[in-house]
């Protein structure tokens, strides 16, 4: 449990708004999580599932 509490207090307790750029936003992200990361998106946004930091990311980008 040791190891995932510090990942969760790394992920949760990171200044996201405080990175000037969406590519050091990424590149942080890519420090913390393993390649086969996947991210559950809320209901709101279809609740699809992404893979790795690069399915995040071009998410990101087609909603803008």
């Amino acid at each position: 449990m040791g190891e995932r509490a510090d990942l969760i207090r790394r992920i949760y307790g990171f200044d996201w708004a405080g990175i000037r750029t969406r590519r050091e936003g990424f590149d942080e992200l890519r420090g913390l999580v393993t390649p086969d990361f996947d991210s559950q998106l809320s209901p709101e946004l279809g609740e699809r599932v992404l893979s790795g930091v690069q399915g995040l990311e071009m998410f990101v980008e087609a909603i803008e």
